[in-house]
């Protein structure tokens, strides 16, 4: 999608499409990394976004940050409708905000990093919404009540008409 070359802003050059298959092979873009998405070509700041602990993202971002430990369940975004209602329960966007990082002089614990960059997680935050008890409980007389009533009253009526079967 040509809207979408500004996140990975070498894509032009380096990617090579595969009619065939409607892929793109992005083996020779280092920029164009899976799980990151640049905002440096459409915002003009360098930042990077992504889940949080790269989650679902490529191994070597994992590989690269000490303390790095994606796990779906604290990092995921999720979203937990009820089935009959649609009516959503819980509701969790997980996104993380990096920089990308590059070899220095001026600091010393900057010296040895990564001559390609590495990508510097600076923060991330969970977005998100619980029902709570009060909510719960109303959803349950909504939605449970009814059910119970209409299986009760077919129940009562099977009994009604079999005690009148019986009797005629």
């Amino acid at each position: 999608n040509p809207d979408n070359y500004c996140y990975c802003p070498t894509v032009r050059e380096c990617a090579i499409a595969d009619l065939e298959n409607d892929v793109w092979d992005m083996s020779n873009c280092p920029e164009c990394i899976d799980g990151l998405l640049s905002l440096q070509g459409c915002q003009g700041a360098p930042v990077i976004m992504s889940t949080p602990h790269y989650l679902d993202a490529d191994p070597s971002l994992i590989e690269a940050i000490d303390g790095i430990n994606p796990i779906k369940e604290l990092h995921g975004t999720y979203l937990n409708l009820e089935p009959m209602t649609g009516m959503p329960l819980q509701a969790h966007k997980r996104i993380q905000i990096s920089v990308p990082v590059y070899p220095t002089e001026y600091f010393d614990c900057m010296k040895k990093a990564n001559p390609n960059g590495t990508v510097f997680p600076l923060v991330w935050v969970d977005e998100g919404a619980d029902i709570d008890d009060d909510n719960i409980k109303k959803a349950k007389g909504l939605l449970v009540t009814p059910f119970l009533a209409v299986d009760i009253g077919s129940g009562m009526i099977i009994g009604v008409g079999g005690i009148l079967l019986i009797g005629v």
